[in-house]
């Protein structure tokens, strides 16, 4: 905040460098190791040679062991950058995925997503919580948890199925799929889901064992 209030260009700058460092620049890295000579260090990034940005940068508490991107998640309004960015997901929708990944029956995942909205008191958390979910299911297709989180969704929201499809398309390898994804899609088609375009993906994939769930429970 004082940062902000200083110097809005550097929080800018700070806000870039962070982001593409997952919460932990660098910059302050090699600078807070070695506060005695901060005029020295402090030459090689000209933008930041200010006497007060020094006196910032000296401040208790020191930053580089701290994850940054929840604090600039409160300061979100005052950053010229997109909020759907992955650095930007609020606490509280970080702790109620954790807790929604780990869980370990579906039933439960479905029950919790009908309440969503006692959990999360506003749209745009659960906005997050949905696209923090899309990157869990590119980054572990496998896990069933974050395809169950998903459905569940679809089931209550249908304009989440755009997001639950282009996630899908982006699998490479569809055959890492749990085969119990098609017996959900069933269920969600079954339900007036309009999932087509998921199937359609899945059947492009010949040893997809999610469409060859699904297929069989299609043609019972």
């Amino acid at each position: 905040m004082i940062l902000e209030y200083m110097d809005n260009d550097r929080f800018q700058e700070l806000f870039k460098l962070q982001s593409s460092e997952n919460g932990f620049p660098e910059f302050l890295k090699s600078i807070e190791a070695d506060l005695e000579h901060i005029d020295n260090l402090i030459k090689e990034f000209p933008n930041w040679d200010k006497q007060n940005i020094k006196t910032w940068l000296k401040m208790e508490p020191l930053l580089n062991t701290i994850d940054l991107r929840d604090y600039f998640w409160l300061s979100r309004d005052k950053l010229s950058v997109s909020l759907q960015s992955a650095n930007l997901v609020p606490p509280i929708v970080k702790k109620v995925y954790k807790k929604l990944i780990e869980t370990r029956t579906t039933s439960i995942i479905t029950s919790k997503i009908k309440k969503i909205e006692e959990t999360l008191e506003t749209t745009d958390y659960i906005e997050h919580l949905v696209n923090l979910t899309c990157e869990g299911i590119l980054k572990e297709p496998k896990n069933i948890n974050g395809h169950s989180i998903m459905h569940a969704f679809m089931n209550e929201r249908k304009q989440f199925i755009s997001e639950y499809s282009n996630v899908i398309k982006s699998i490479p390898d569809l055959n890492q799929l749990p085969p119990s994804i098609g017996n959900n899609i069933f269920v969600l088609e079954r339900n007036g889901i309009d999932v087509e375009n998921i199937i359609k993906t899945l059947s492009s994939d010949i040893r997809c064992k999610a469409y060859k769930t699904y297929k069989t429970k299609k043609d019972k």
